[in-house]
């Protein structure tokens, strides 16, 4: 039974565990281990497929985008917010390890931490602290200030623009969607159980200004929303983003007329004075399950189960269904909690799966949950029945992690060679990728322009391939093109060449063959050396020698007369030749026939 973990030490190296016997989920999975600069896409059998190396270590989350790069935050070492989770700037790494992008959000007034979110429209959603001191909380109507300063959340959407630049085009502030019931003299006040669409400035804890410690985001292109998850709160929390900066500032416009009010929120209901249980106690990684997916459009995250030192506290991968009306609005009956009552899929295990911070859980294609267990770095797919078909144990805390198509990660061609051996061109190569779903088409040029080549390529485990050409002339320069497929589609190209010796080992076919009583055996050699040229029968006796000694390179034809070396007249039967030189050596054979 796996054991709680408490601290891992800071190792950058990955540790697999085992694969079950049910089936996982295909694909690549992502692990940036927490102190890491490099971020790993690992197999199914947990071997590192290709290594992204960043120039400090990851701001928490990390997404491979379908070109093949990796965009991930990255800690600003001059960043003025010292908390868990700060990052400040954002990379994008192509697959040459080359930055393609490296955005700074850091200043004295704002700055990003733990999550990103990559759009389909090609912008990145970024979650960042916003400082507010303490006189200006207290004018709020906060009375519970922890600290000299409080930082609530602002989600900034950022169109990136070359190498360094980013434009803001949409930005919100949960600053501007508060409420508070303490002081009516206070700008803010009102009744929190009236205002469920509002954040009370006096619930949560803020240590060192981080109040509602937002730590993901995630966005649903079909409704054009946000998730939250804020762990301080206790809640999921969905916000509109089909508004303009000016609506989500306020309390109307936007698809649902609310401005950047609250949609839904989930966890917590005391939050907003409803009635209903606590269902959060310390949330990470609430995201919208894709289109397509099992379970599209609802929510899934992950309940750290922090309940503030019980004995029974354990962590759990969640799914819940939020109610909607036929227009498409949530629906919150008043005074109510906003549903569902439970979850509609849950999975637990008090005895192995607990971390209060960090963790993550996704939806996979075929219906299984991929969980980031968090501190300890366990790596977990479950079924919708609850059984763990794949794990992994990475070599520290993992905040969050994915899985991604194979098809996905560009294909690098990580060796490849073109080599003359005895009498054939061996062309060998190895990949980046897993074998399953590649194929590869041959061409050779020699002089005449490419043509097509029917030869085998051989996998020979650990993604190398080979292929062997019997072809071309002495001293001939040949060029090899290999295009690599995936699934039918071309995604790298290899070319190789190599110059023909003039000089080579060949040991020719006997000839005639079968002989009687004379045999000529043929061949060359490509280096001066010592040399032997034998004769076997089939039952590996020697039967004579008939060349031993040393022979420059070139050409030469032996002959045997069907006596073995003490002149004795051998059977008729088949007889074996082995020409050796310098570690190499070929062997043919003939028949004798009488």
């Amino acid at each position: 039974m796996r054991i709680r973990p408490l601290l891992a030490a800071v190792i950058i190296c990955l540790v697999p565990i085992t694969a079950r016997a049910q089936s996982p989920s295909n694909g690549l999975t992502i692990v940036s281990v927490n102190g890491s600069f490099q971020t790993h896409l690992i197999d199914l059998g947990g071997s590192i497929v290709k290594t992204y190396n960043f120039d400090h270590a990851a701001g928490r989350s990390t997404y491979l985008l379908p070109d093949g790069s990796v965009l991930q935050p990255i800690f600003d070492v001059n960043g003025q917010f010292a908390f868990g989770g700060a990052g400040g700037r954002i990379q994008r790494v192509n697959s040459d390890d080359v930055v393609v992008w490296d955005f700074l959000y850091s200043t004295f007034a704002r700055q990003q931490h733990h999550d990103i979110e990559p759009m389909p429209n090609g912008n990145v959603l970024l979650i960042a602290w916003e400082r507010k001191t303490a006189a200006e909380a207290v004018a709020m109507g906060k009375t519970n200030l922890d600290g000299t300063e409080m930082w609530p959340t602002v989600v900034v959407e950022i169109e990136p623009n070359g190498l360094n630049g980013g434009n803001v085009v949409w930005e919100w502030r949960l600053w501007d969607h508060l409420i508070q019931e303490s002081d009516p003299a206070k700008p803010i006040y009102g009744a929190v159980a009236d205002h469920p669409e509002l954040v009370d400035i006096n619930v949560g804890t803020a240590p060192r200004g981080s109040w509602d410690h937002a730590n993901s985001i995630d966005y649903d292109p079909v409704r054009d929303e946000i998730v939250l998850s804020c762990h301080r709160l206790s809640e999921v929390v969905v916000i509109d983003h089909s508004t303009t900066t000016a609506e989500a500032a306020s309390h109307t416009g936007g698809n649902r007329g609310k401005g950047g009010d609250i949609l839904y929120r989930w966890g917590n209901p005391a939050n907003y004075g409803a009635t209903g249980g606590r269902q959060i106690f310390g949330v990470h990684g609430a995201n919208f399950i894709d289109a397509g997916l099992p379970g599209a459009g609802n929510i899934i995250y992950y309940g750290n189960g922090d309940r503030g030192g019980a004995t029974n506290d354990f962590s759990s991968a969640v799914e819940i269904v939020p109610p909607i009306d036929g227009s498409g609005d949530y629906i919150l009956d008043p005074g109510e909690a906003y549903g569902p009552a439970v979850p509609v899929w849950s999975y637990s295990d008090p005895a192995t799966l607990y971390s209060p911070r960090f963790g993550s859980a996704v939806r996979m294609p075929n219906g299984n949950t991929l969980i980031s267990e968090g501190l300890g770095g366990w790596l977990l797919e479950v079924t919708p029945a609850n059984t763990i078909v794949w794990e992994y144990t990475a070599s520290n805390d993992v905040f969050s992690t994915r899985r991604y198509a194979a098809a996905t990660v560009p294909v690098v061609v990580q060796s490849a060679d073109a080599v003359w051996d005895h009498d054939h061109v061996r062309v060998g190569w190895q990949l980046s990728l897993p074998e399953s779903g590649l194929s590869f088409a041959v061409w050779r040029d020699s002089d005449d322009g490419f043509s097509r080549l029917d030869v085998p390529v051989v996998a020979l485990g650990d993604r190398s391939y080979e292929f062997l050409d019997y072809a071309g002339d002495r001293g001939q320069s040949l060029q090899y093109r290999i295009e690599v497929q995936h699934e039918g589609v071309a995604v790298a190209l290899i070319e190789q060449g190599l110059t023909l010796p003039d000089a080579r080992f060949v040991l020719s076919e006997v000839a005639p063959n079968p002989f009687n009583p004379t045999a000529n055996i043929s061949f060359e050699l490509m280096d001066q050396g010592p040399v032997r040229l034998d004769v076997f029968d089939v039952r590996g006796r020697s039967v004579i020698t008939l060349v031993d000694e040393p022979r420059a390179a070139g050409g030469y034809t032996a002959q045997w007369n069907g006596l073995d070396s003490g002149g004795t007249p051998s059977a008729s039967g088949l007889y074996f030749f082995r020409l050796s030189q310098n570690g190499r050596a070929q062997i043919r054979k003939a028949v004798l026939i009488k």
